[in-house]
């Protein structure tokens, strides 16, 4: 193989790796804004609860979607300084 073709190829899965990674950040990025719908409905259905056993339940959900939302949130801020940096 020629020099050229070989450079051409080397670029194409560089492209490729950040291609996939962009796709990765859009994806999450979806994600994380149905994370924070589900959170504030949560907190609307908690504020009108008055069962303190439904209550609880809706309570952990939110804490769950907390946590999610929030390694997500780091996980992006993490590929988006990988994407810079390239």
């Amino acid at each position: 193989m020629k020099l050229k073709q070989l450079v051409k190829r080397v670029s194409e899965f560089a492209d490729s790796d950040l291609q996939e990674r962009k796709k990765k950040d859009r994806e999450l990025k979806k994600t994380l804004k149905k994370l924070k719908k589900k959170g504030l409905e949560l907190e609307k259905k908690l504020q009108a609860e008055v069962d303190p056993i439904e209550r609880e339940k809706i309570e952990n959900k939110l804490k769950i979607v907390k946590a999610q939302r929030k390694k997500g949130v780091e996980l992006r801020k993490e590929i988006k300084t990988n994407l810079t940096k390239n």
